[in-house]
């Protein structure tokens, strides 16, 4: 019973977290959009997305890795598109098994 309790303060916790960086986030959106700049954010929620499409597994952990691997190493010519993610995917994901 403690440990439901505890579990479920957790995730309350969690999702008050959330629910403040998703603030802070619509925060320097509109500051941004004040200075008339912008910026395309990729996050860990991309690759969860991501892997259920292409039929992979990936932790939270690992997309972080993949997330600062990709954000440090992708080709800037090129930019970053759903295909680097694919390919971050891949180095960190598990494929899932075929059913």
């Amino acid at each position: 019973m403690k440990e439901t309790v505890k579990a479920v303060q957790l995730v309350v916790q969690m999702a008050k977290e959330l629910k403040e960086a998703k603030a802070k986030i619509k925060l320097l959106e509109q500051q941004m959009w004040e200075l008339r700049e912008n910026a395309i954010i990729w996050g860990v929620e991309d690759f969860f997305s991501r892997a259920e499409d292409v039929g992979y597994i990936i932790t939270e952990d690992q997309a972080a890795m993949a997330l600062d691997d990709m954000m440090h190493h992708h080709d800037a010519n090129n930019g970053i598109c759903w295909d680097t993610v694919d390919y971050y995917l891949t180095q960190y994901g598990v494929r899932m098994p075929e059913k």
